[in-house]
């Protein structure tokens, strides 16, 4: 048992050594010393980490909604064209995403259980798997010009709606709210 103390204490050496720690601690300040940077760089790192995810994620998002989504759901209204009318009736099939965010914004509150982004993410995974006009949150007219939303739960997994679903709310900026009897580019689109 002897002999094997001394290699014990050596390991224990060289892993602080290894971690950053200079020196075995000499005192209960310096261990404590020793812990707090040991606990700082795990922190560091862990953060460091979190953004990753959060940013590949994100990135995953944005690819699965181009991917699913953007071929009806255009990002934002496209530029002004000598018959844009036509043009954009002729192959718009759904109210773009600036707008259905703006809407999502404005119709689902959040609380202290289920804060708006929890509420949000969870509308777009329910709504996506099973759309009803009942459920909708966009105009009447919305719905008559462009009918129901085919239900994309056969297309999509619940885990990449998720992942669409923290990209449109972290990420699409919403359409700005218009004063009332002003006239916004959805509805100047629509007409």
């Amino acid at each position: 048992m002897q002999i094997f103390r001394p290699l014990f204490v050596g390991f224990v050496a060289l892993g602080l050594t290894a971690c950053g720690g200079s020196q075995i601690p000499t005192s209960v300040d310096e261990a404590a010393e020793q812990r707090d940077e040991v606990a700082e760089t795990a922190e560091n790192t862990e953060e460091t980490v979190n953004e990753t995810v959060d940013a590949v994620e994100a990135a995953v998002g944005e690819t699965l909604y181009l991917a699913h989504c953007a071929s009806c759901h255009w990002m934002e209204t496209p530029p002004e064209a000598e018959d844009a009318d036509v043009v954009v009736d002729a192959v718009r099939v759904a109210p773009p995403m600036h707008g259905v965010m703006r809407h999502m914004l404005e119709g689902i509150p959040g609380d202290e259980q289920n804060p708006q982004r929890e509420s949000v993410i969870d509308f777009i995974i329910s709504y996506s798997t099973n759309p009803s006009p009942e459920t909708a949150l966009c105009s009447g007219n919305a719905i008559e010009r462009f009918g129901m939303m085919p239900p994309q739960g056969e297309l999509v997994t619940p885990e990449e709606l998720r992942l669409i679903a923290e990209y449109l709310f972290d990420d699409v900026v919403p359409m700005e709210p218009h004063e009332p009897g002003e006239e916004n580019e959805e509805e100047t689109i629509q007409k």
